[in-house]
């Protein structure tokens, strides 16, 4: 192998493996968002559930909501935090 052709070699793999690279960014991105949208449309629904269960609710089953109600938005804050660090990577 000549040096040009082992240059030209070299520069390929590189070329490839930025452009598998940036691939994947595109890839991830999207859906990064698409999960954190599905998150989001399914914390929603369940909150409104908790809400309908809240006024039928005994004092008990209120604690209870209200447990399940805080912990959906612990989760909520700690996948906002991942999403961002995500998307800095």
């Amino acid at each position: 192998m000549t040096v040009l052709e082992n240059d030209i070699a070299i520069y390929s793999k590189k070329e490839i493996e930025r452009l598998s690279a940036n691939a994947n960014d595109l890839v991830k991105s999207p859906l990064n968002h698409l999960v954190e949208l599905c998150r989001k449309a399914e914390n929603q629904s369940l909150n409104a559930a908790l809400k309908t269960l809240n006024f039928m609710a005994s004092q008990e089953e209120k604690q209870r909501i209200e447990i399940i109600q805080n912990q959906i938005a612990e989760n909520e804050k700690s996948a906002g935090l991942m999403s961002s660090k995500y998307n800095r990577w």
